[in-house]
């Protein structure tokens, strides 16, 4: 993209927030209000009714709550008015942040509460904390499901891309053929997160604070497996979390927080289509629920299709083929299921499920630009299915201790049919399945050990058991099938305190207040070390309203299955293949796959923050860290077998190998010997053993600044705006052994780009929402081949707008209707040079096809 294209997207971003400006300041239409009348009873039950008849939802735990009267409330009020006539006297307040009212003590650290459930929720979630009331040494990034739909996203898919700590690399149904030699390919439609660009199976992925079963033979979970109607918010924790969480958590850790209590039924429409073709959508979802004193649940059913974008409908990719896909055609079905019951005073049960099935279908990739895939070429199709089912119990033990035990186990199978086309005629045709399931057991307590004169010592402590499964098949239809089965077994303990050293109650000059906290857990692995992970935090504000944090820590990440104990075939080829000097007969012995000797990927990472939010200015912020990630013994095939001899990689090769050796890696192999010379096996032939298996090889080092924040302006009479914005700036380097140089991973092509920011504005005025964002992707530069080349950036302009008509009684009332416009100046992707036949022309890992798209939603809430 230009300068003249980059400054044309600002301008339009521009006037958007001037036209909002002058709307939200010009007109005076009055806040919606609703008449109340509530009887004196207990706080936490008043503002349960408040809740469900303004439609606003209100955040607060229990123990705030607890012993709490609230007056009479009678009259017409706004929810907000009737929120803080409830609070009068109480102690409390009330935050007001978009769809959400938090309600903490006066001493509790703003935003602490946001991280938690309804008032009747006894297992209180916490992402990145198990204490209630701890303050979190790590930035927190939170989405609502308000936020989502917003700003025009109605799947997790379109969330985690605008989020500009996470990379879109791994997989991803937007990526083309040529990225599969730099770790991303589209393995089966699924989408997972990627922070900081270290790889979809170092960041940890939880819905409730529960693990859910891996995607594929990747170490990662498909999070678009989980509907937006089901959901309340994300959060996201881009700092390594594994003292808390365990393995995965190096790039940090993104927790979905359901929904937990809805009464009534909702059902949304929803169309959509992008205007230079393909990409039709069509969306059906139903959201219903009930509640009652001592219990309630929520079920969500999603029904959605988007078709397929074709090569002929993109000006950039005129000169391939026109079958070939750029986006695949999908079908998905999800389905949610989250209930609490009350069994007692202090025992509570709940129970989550979640059901997904994807398919795609008909993708074809020729491998010439100028055929066809039936010709020369690929066609797949792919589908998965995965389900979740996690029963738990929340205890309350005495006045003040919680405590838990959940059990999850979770199942996910993908699967996949490939033919392969020369020269007209179907060549072969392949299956594979990766069936992954999940068995955990977890328990754990939390509350305060004594109390200081800056409040209660929190302590959390617990542990769990885990069981991996992998069931893997793979076969060339008319021969024998490849089956590789592998299971790994886990025991974790963890401990977790929080001492609170000074609170703004004490009055001391320069010390508004100061906490440590410190994690450690412990996890013994079948077949591998023990890994022992430590964290530490210290949270100091000087004066009200201005925080610093800073933490450090170490995580890990265990082998994936298919690294560990995938097949190791050794191949026997001629040593012409890949140098000279030698006679015709001698041959080689090449071995890859997986190895048992693996040791999990550790790392250390550290990161300060400093927050202002201004008094003047309530519910905004301005927010800036510094990461730092010091990554080791990664897991990589050390080198492509056309770099077997080059100097650095010596210690891979073993020259004139024994017959022990060599029967050694043929024993190995579930095929035995795979004989590619023109001769019988005869070891005196072989003068070199080469050893590409999986090593801990690569190390990376992941440094940047992340800034953020929220500007809320709010009048009486002329609605609100809000003004929001992310950035990220990203370096990072790899060394893919001992003896080679680092060389750059950040700011080349198919790997996260320097720059990543998304910038919004919405303003809100009684049931109406106008909104515009601004997104943007960094240049890269393409250093596949010489000359080294720019790969220019991508920005997109967003417009949405949302009306609400408010329940009146007719078959028009209570129905809510949205209009998104995504890529406004359909923005293409740069042209790049393909350094192969079949690469698509543009960088698809960090540019999507899919250029300007419109939308619109109806809903009706029943």
């Amino acid at each position: 993209m230009n300068l003249q294209r980059f400054k044309q997207c600002i301008h339009i971003s521009t006037l958007a927030l001037t036209a909002f400006s002058s709307i939200a300041y010009a007109e005076k239409p009055a806040d919606r209000k609703n008449i109340y009348d509530i009887a004196n009873q207990d706080l936490s039950s008043a503002l349960r009714q408040v809740g469900k008849q303004s439609g606003r939802e209100i955040i607060a735990p229990s123990e705030a709550l607890d012993g709490k009267i609230a007056p009479t409330l009678q009259g017409t009020f706004s929810a907000d008015e009737a929120i803080k006539f409830l609070l009068r006297g109480s102690g409390l307040v009330a935050e007001f942040r978009d769809d959400i009212v938090l309600i903490r003590g006066r001493e509790t650290p703003s935003g602490e509460v946001a991280s938690r459930q309804t008032e009747n929720d006894t297992a209180i979630i916490v992402t990145g904390s198990r204490i209630r009331g701890a303050s979190i040494a790590s930035p927190v990034t939170v989405r609502t499901r308000r936020d989502m739909q917003e700003a025009g996203q109605y799947s997790f898919g379109d969330v985690i891309r605008s989020i500009p700590q996470n990379f879109n690399g791994g997989q991803g149904p937007t990526i083309a053929s040529g990225a599969e030699n730099f770790g991303s390919s589209n393995v089966n439609s699924g989408t997972a997160l990627n922070l900081r660009g270290l790889g979809q199976d170092a960041t940890l992925t939880l819905v409730n604070g529960k693990r859910l079963a891996y995607n594929s033979i990747r170490q990662a979970v498909d999070i678009t497996e989980i509907p937006i109607a089901a959901v309340e918010r994300l959060e996201i924790v881009a700092d390594g979390a594994s003292a808390l969480y365990g393995s995965d958590a190096v790039g940090g850790v993104a927790n979905v927080i359901l929904r937990k209590d809805y009464d009534g039924l909702t059902t949304t429409a929803r169309f959509g289509v992008a205007t230079e073709g393909g990409y039709v959508q069509k969306q059906l979802t139903a959201v219903a629920g009930q509640t009652w004193a001592n219990g309630g649940f929520i079920v969500t059913g999603d029904l959605a299709n988007s078709g397929a974008i074709l090569a002929r409908q993109r000006a950039y990719t005129q000169g391939f083929d026109g079958s070939y896909t750029l986006y695949p055609d999908m079908q998905y079905r999800g389905a949610v299921l989250s209930g609490h019951q009350q069994i007692s005073s202090n025992i509570t049960a709940n129970f989550d499920a979640l059901y997904s099935v994807r398919r795609s279908n008909d993708m074809q990739y020729p491998l010439d630009p100028e055929t066809s895939a039936t010709f020369y070429g690929y066609l797949n199709k792919q589908r998965t299915r995965s389900y979740t089912l996690s029963p738990g119990l929340a205890f309350t033990i005495g006045a003040d201790w919680k405590a838990s035990v959940n059990g999850i186990y979770g199942n996910e199978l993908s699967s996949g049919y490939s033919e392969f086309y020369l020269d007209g005629e179907q060549n072969y045709a392949s299956i594979s399945r990766f069936k992954n399931s999940t068995k955990v057991v977890e328990v754990g307590a939390e509350g305060p050990l004594m109390t200081l004169p800056a409040g209660a010592i929190g302590l959390a402590a617990g542990g769990g058991y885990r069981r991996l499964d992998l069931d893997q098949l793979t076969q060339t239809v008319g021969f024998a099938p490849t089956i590789s089965l592998a299971s790994q077994d886990s025991y974790a303990v963890y401990g977790e305190l929080f001492v609170p050293l000074v609170s703004q109650s004490m009055d001391i000059e320069g010390f508004n207040s100061l906490s440590f906290s410190g994690a450690v857990r412990h996890e013994k692995y079948n077949g591998l070390k023990t890994v022992t992970t430590p964290k530490a935090g210290v949270v100091y504000a000087p004066i009200d309203g201005i925080e610093l944090k800073a933490s450090w820590g170490k995580s890990f990440k265990t082998p994936a299955l298919f690294q560990l104990f995938r097949d190791q075939p050794a191949v026997l080829a001629p040593m012409s293949l890949l140098t000279t000097g030698y006679p015709a007969s001698a041959n080689f012995l090449y071995l890859y796959g997986g190895n048992r000797s693996l040791r999990p990927e550790k790392a250390t990472t550290w990161t300060t923050t400093a927050k202002w939010s201004p008094k003047f200015l309530e519910g905004s912020y301005l927010e800036i860290s510094y990461f730092h990630i010091a990554y080791r013994d990664r897991v990589a095939e050390p080198f492509r077998l056309s770099q077997a001899f080059l100097p650095e990689y010596a210690e891979y090769i073993t020259y004139a190998p024994t017959n022990a050796e060599m029967n050694a890696a043929i024993a190995r192999s579930a095929a035995g010997l795979i004989n590619y010379s023109d001769a019988a096996f005869d070891p005196a032939q072989v003068v070199a053993l080469i050893d590409d298996r999986y090593v801990n090889a690569t190390s990376q080092t992941i440094q940047g600044i992340d800034g953020s924040f929220q500007l809320h302006f709010a009048r009486t009479d002329y609605g609100s705006i809000d003004l929001t914005g992310s950035v990220t700036y990203l370096r990072s380097r790899q060394k893919l052994a001992p003896g080679q140089d680092a060389v750059p991973l950040a700011g080349t092509i198919y790997r996260p780009p320097h720059w990543r920011a998304n910038m919004g504005a919405v303003w809100r005025n009684g049931d109406l929402a106008l909104g515009t964002f601004f997104n943007y992707i960094g240049s890269v530069k393409d250093n596949i081949s010489t000359p080294i080349l720019q790969v220019d950036d991508q920005a997109t302009v967003d417009f949405t707008a949302t009306y609400a008509i408010p329940k009146d009684g007719t078959a028009l009332g209570n129905i809510e209707a949205s209009l998104a416009i995504s890529n406004f100046l359909n923005d293409a992707p740069a042209r790049l040079r393909p350094y192969s036949f079949g690469v698509a022309p543009y960088d698809s890992v960090n540019q999507s096809p899919l250029g300007r798209t419109i939308s619109l939603t109806i809903a009706k809430h029943w």
